[in-house]
């Protein structure tokens, strides 16, 4: 349940438990110990601002990305899905709901693309920290879905499916194979 982060983000660290700052400082250590030509890593969190999604890189979560870069290695950091904020199973598998796009929500209400951009335009990455945006393996312009291609993408309102993570993990592995 712990986040890859710089325990000295004290925003962060107030919502997880004490032992994750333990973990980060072993878990940093091994990596550049057993120095891997890539680690994947979640680039962003959520908020709510108002009714709306904000989105953000956290400053923990730079600074273990600019550490892993000092010391050679790559990192991919992936943007976060979509969060659903509801549970997205009950409504796909429900014999109730018989269109199943009601199952998703509008993209302006679980991603905040703007914040999103402006995070990723004013913090400075070191050039090997990649950036990697799956957002249209979730929504188009205006819908972020439940079901794509006759496939659950959510178990729960916020984690993925195997089965879709099966189908979209291509476009991970091309990402991991530019490094």
């Amino acid at each position: 349940g712990c986040l890859f982060s710089d325990p000295a983000d004290k925003v962060l660290f107030a919502q997880l438990d004490p032992s994750c700052k333990r973990w980060n400082a072993k878990a940093i250590g091994e990596i550049i110990r057993i120095n891997p030509d890539v680690v994947l890593a979640i680039a962003t969190r959520s908020g709510k601002d108002g009714s709306r999604r904000s989105e953000y890189i956290p400053p923990g979560y730079v600074s273990w990305f600019k550490r892993l870069a000092s010391n050679g290695i790559g990192v991919l950091a992936i943007r976060d899905n979509p969060w659903l904020g509801k549970d997205v199973p009950m409504c796909v598998y429900s014999p109730i709901v018989s269109d199943k796009a009601r199952c998703g929500k509008p993209r302006s209400e679980v991603l905040d693309d703007r914040g999103f951009a402006s995070a990723s335009a004013s913090i400075h990455m070191p050039k090997s920290v990649h950036m990697l945006d799956l957002t249209e393996h979730f929504c188009d312009t205006r819908d972020c879905w439940a079901i794509k291609d006759g496939i659950a993408v959510y178990r729960d309102y916020n984690h993925l499916t195997s089965t879709y993570v099966t189908k979209i993990s291509p476009d991970v592995r091309d990402a991991i194979n530019r490094f």
